[in-house]
C-alpha cells in the first residue's frame, strides 16, 4: 500500500506530497497537477521495474519552469507484507553532457538500507541489513531494476513486484484496435496495447474470464465473449461475439468508443484488482453512459474492498465525485508560487448539497 509520494521539481510539483488511504477520489481544476502525480508513480514503476532509462522517462521538459536546478527527488513509502519501505531517487539533469543518471537512489526499512547508490557506486545489504557482494551499476538506471532475486535479498524484490503493481489507466478508446503481435504483462497507460494485455490474462488468469464476460453481458448488449483469433506469424485478432438475435464476430476496433472502455474498465475490474495493487484511474468515467458508469464503480468499490487492494480515482463527473465522496476527498491546487498543493477536503454535509453541486458552484474553499 502506497502511504506516501513526495515530489520535487517535476512540472509543477515542488515539494508536493500525497498521502493516500485505501480509495481515494483526486479532485482539483484543470492545470492543478493531478496527472503529473499519477504520471510520477507509473515513471518510478517503469524505472525500478523495467529497467528503463531515466534519460527516456524524466525528459528535461518535466523539471519545474521556475526554478533553476537540474536535480529531481522523489520519495516514496510504501506498506508490503508488514514492512514500511523508504524510496529515495535524485535524478540528475547534466544539460551540457546531454545525460540523465542517478544522483542517489536508496531503499530501507526503518532507516536501515537494502539498496544504496550514490554517484555510480551501489551497495547491497541483505533481508538482515548486512552488507553483500560489491555492484557494479549502470548510473543511467535505477540500480534496483536489475537485481537478481536470491534468498538474501527476499525483502528488496518484494518492494519491486510491489511497484509493479502500480498500473495508471487513461483510457484512450480511440487507440484500442484489435491486433496482438505478442503478450503485454502490463498495460500501457492508454490500453493501446490492450489486445496484447488480454492475450497474456486469457492464459494467466483464465479463470476470470467467465465473470469477466457475465459482467460484460450486463452492460454490452448481446454481449457473449471475447475471444482471439490466429493469423500467421504468432499474431491475435481480438474479436467481440456478440448475440442480437443472431450470433455476429466483431473485430475489436468495430466495437464504439464507449464499449471498449468498458471492456477495459470490466478487464482492470476482475483482472488489475489484486492484492497489494495501485490502481490509478485518470478519469474512467470518459465514454461510458451514466447508467453503465454506477454498476461499474460498486463493483469496483466492492472488489478493493474484498482484495485489499488501492486506488486512486481522478474525476470530474458528478455521478463519480458523489459516489465515492463516502472514502477519502484530496484536492490538488497551485499554491501562489505555482506548486502543487495536495491536501483532504472535508466536504461539509450541512449545506444540504452533494459534494459535486458544491464543486460546481465554487464553494470547494469555504
Amino acid at each position: 500500500m502506497l502511504k506516501r509520494l513526495r515530489v520535487d521539481n517535476f512540472r509543477s510539483l515542488v515539494g508536493t506530497t500525497l498521502e493516500p488511504g485505501g480509495l481515494s477520489l483526486l479532485i482539483g481544476d484543470n492545470g492543478s497537477g493531478k496527472t503529473s502525480l499519477f504520471e510520477v508513480l507509473d515513471l518510478l514503476r517503469r524505472a525500478l521495474v523495467e529497467g528503463t532509462k531515466l534519460g527516456d522517462l524524466f525528459l528535461a521538459s518535466t523539471l519545474t519552469r521556475w526554478r533553476t536546478t537540474t536535480a529531481q527527488r522523489f520519495d516514496l513509502c510504501v506498506e508490503v507484507g508488514g514492512d514500511v519501505f523508504d524510496y529515495h531517487l535524485v535524478v540528475e539533469h547534466v544539460p551540457d553532457q546531454g545525460k540523465v543518471r542517478v544522483g542517489e537512489e536508496l531503499l530501507a526499512i526503518a532507516g536501515r538500507p537494502l539498496f544504496h547508490a550514490e554517484h555510480g557506486k551501489a551497495r547491497l545489504f541483505r533481508d538482515d541489513h548486512t552488507e553483500a557482494s560489491p555492484l557494479l551499476m549502470d548510473w543511467a538506471r535505477s540500480g534496483i531494476a536489475g537485481i537478481e532475486p536470491n534468498a538474501d535479498n527476499t525483502k528488496l524484490i518484494r518492494f519491486r513486484e510491489a511497484i509493479g503493481r502500480i498500473l495508471l489507466a487513461r483510457i484512450a478508446p480511440a487507440t484500442m484496435l484489435g491486433r496482438a503481435d505478442g503478450e503485454a504483462a502490463h498495460p500501457l497507460p492508454d490500453f493501446s496495447n490492450f489486445p496484447a494485455w488480454y492475450r497474456h490474462l486469457s492464459q494467466e488468469q483464465p479463470e476470470r474470464m467467465r465473470d469477466l464476460f457475465d459482467d460484460l453481458a450486463k452492460v454490452v448488449p448481446g454481449f457473449v465473449r471475447l475471444r482471439l483469433v490466429a493469423f500467421p506469424d504468432n499474431v491475435r485478432d481480438l474479436r467481440a461475439e456478440i448475440d442480437t438475435g443472431k450470433a455476429c464476430d466483431y473485430r475489436f476496433l468495430e466495437l464504439s468508443d464507449g464499449q471498449r472502455s468498458l471492456v477495459a474498465l470490466y478487464t482492470m475490474l476482475h483482472c488489475a484488482t489484486r492484492p497489494g495493487a495501485l490502481l490509478l484511474l485518470d478519469e474512467p468515467d470518459n465514454f461510458v453512459a451514466l447508467a453503465e458508469l454506477q454498476p461499474w464503480l460498486v463493483a469496483f468499490a466492492d472488489r478493493l474492498r474484498t482484495v485489499h487492494c488501492q486506488a486512486i480515482v481522478i474525476s470530474h463527473h458528478p455521478e463519480c465525485i458523489d459516489y465515492l465522496a463516502g472514502s477519502e476527498i484530496l484536492r490538488a491546487k497551485r499554491a501562489t508560487d505555482g506548486a502543487t498543493v495536495v491536501a483532504p477536503w472535508l466536504f461539509d454535509a450541512s449545506k444540504a448539497l452533494t459534494p459535486s453541486e458544491a464543486i460546481a458552484r465554487g464553494w470547494i474553499d469555504d
